[in-house]
């Protein structure tokens, strides 16, 4: 589905078709040259780029809860697959 919005502090992402999706983890996946997050450092949300990123990423999936992944690249997909595992993060 293709977001069309998002919300860091009620953590609300909106999709074109109307509906939203509550998350507690918020993946910014957009390319190997991710840009800064436009929503500053806000817990739950992370953008990707080097080993301490995926470390606090890997932290937060352990805690459990929701997950929203906005990018479909090689690291959207990578993310996106492990935390569906789900046991490898813990």
């Amino acid at each position: 589905m293709r977001a069309t919005g998002l919300d860091p502090w009620r953590r609300v992402a909106s999709f074109h078709d109307g509906s939203d999706v509550d998350w507690d983890h918020l993946v910014v996946a957009t390319g190997a040259a991710a840009r800064r997050s436009p929503w500053g450092e806000t817990d739950g949300v992370h953008v990707v780029r080097t080993l301490a990123d995926a470390a606090g990423l890997r932290r937060d999936l352990a805690a459990g809860g929701s997950l929203v992944v906005i990018g479909a690249g090689f690291v959207g997909a990578e993310v996106s697959s492990t935390a569906r595992a789900g046991s490898a993060w813990r």
